[in-house]
Formats: C-alpha cells, structure tokens, sequence
C-alpha cells in the first residue's frame, strides 16, 4: 500500500486516525488549481461552524462551492477537506461568488 512513495513526486501518504484518507478527485483537483493558479490561501486545522453556503462564479475555481468567513476583515472562502480535520481558507473578491439556492422539494 505504501509502494506509492517510492515514486518521485510523492512526498508523503496523507493518513488519519491511523488509515489512509480518502479523498476525493474533485477536491484534489481544487488544490491543485489554488497552486497552480498561486492563489492566497491558508490551511486552517480547526473547525468552523457551518456558513452561507456559496458557488464560485469566475475564476480558476469557478463552479466550486464552499463556505464564506471573514478573515482579516475581508471576504474568504472556506473550502472543506473531507475526511480530514483541515479547511483552506482563500481569499475571495465579493464579486466572484453567489449564494447557492436550496433545492426545495415539490410534494403531490
């Protein structure tokens, strides 16, 4: 299982609560683009009470949904890592982001 570090582009196995931590593509592929597009952010290892919740609509992450806090007085979005007891935290103008509506249910 751990053979995946012997390749050279890996640094570590991300682990918690003793097992491998599960996580999925769409979120990894998130960080990747807040990297490659060098984006200010901040990993954030506590837990935030649930937010509004938000849609990204221009941008590297356009379409990404998460959670709007306030840091350093200004807008952030908080992107939650599932499965992991960690959150990042990106800055985030007011103008690239829209609350996401709640689908209701129609009953007959």
């Amino acid at each position: 299982m751990f053979s995946v570090l012997h390749t050279s582009s890996v640094l570590h196995y991300i682990c918690f609560g003793g097992q491998a931590a599960v996580i999925p593509n769409e979120q990894i592929e998130m960080v990747k683009k807040i990297l490659r597009y060098e984006m200010e952010c901040e990993v954030a290892p506590r837990t935030y009470e649930p937010q509004e919740k938000v849609e990204i609509t221009s941008g590297p992450l356009a379409g990404q949904q998460g959670e709007v806090v306030k840091c350093d007085g200004k807008n952030c979005l908080l992107l939650r890592i599932d499965h992991l007891s960690h959150c990042l935290m990106v800055r985030i103008e007011h103008s690239s982001f829209r609350k996401v509506r709640l689908k209701t249910h129609v009953t007959n």
